[in-house]
């Protein structure tokens, strides 16, 4: 088995090297899965680290909160500084569980409930997030009806534009959109 940093690595190479040819591969494609012009634009990477700050912050908090609480629990005499290295983060408190074999079980049991627990705070987050995005699209996004109205506009465009005998394949809509 390699050792960590090899297997670290060889999975970032692996990562770059994928999101590479997947690039170029969009590029040059002429119907690409993802827009990267939308990608590229500041309110997609504002929302994206906006979205990862706010759900990594409340799993965070989760596990500190969740870790605070079994240390009391526990009734054992904890030095403000294990305390600390407890609520750090689940790995830490891995490593400090090497350090006292003797609490190794408790040290650790402790960790992966409290990390469940903050996931689920995180996991609480998105469900609201992802219902008041549905609010959003039924309540301001246009009906089917219009939906198909757009479409069979967008679609008489693109005919309209494409070369004379190119036909577009059923159902393929391209829509060139404005930034």
């Amino acid at each position: 088995m390699p050792d960590l940093f090899t297997l670290g690595v060889v999975l970032l190479l692996a990562t770059v090297v994928t999101a590479v040819l997947f690039v170029l591969r969009q590029r040059r494609t002429k119907n690409p899965l993802y827009d990267l012009a939308v990608a590229g634009r500041r309110t997609f990477w504002v929302a994206g680290c906006a979205g990862i700050i706010v759900f990594g912050a409340l799993l965070t908090a989760g596990y500190a909160s969740a870790m605070g609480t079994a240390v009391a629990k526990s009734g054992e005499d904890v030095t403000a500084a294990t305390q600390s290295a407890l609520q750090l983060s689940h790995s830490s408190a891995v490593d400090l569980a090497r350090q006292y074999l003797q609490y190794a079980d408790q040290i650790t049991t402790a960790a992966k409930s409290s990390f469940l627990k903050g996931d689920t705070l995180a996991y609480l987050a998105g469900l609201v997030a992802v219902i008041i995005g549905m609010a959003l699209v039924f309540f301001l996004f246009q009906k089917k009806a219009e939906e198909e109205r757009l479409r069979a506009g967008y679609r008489a465009q693109d005919e309209a534009a494409a070369t004379p005998g190119e036909a577009l394949p059923a159902g393929e809509v391209v829509v060139a959109m404005a930034e």
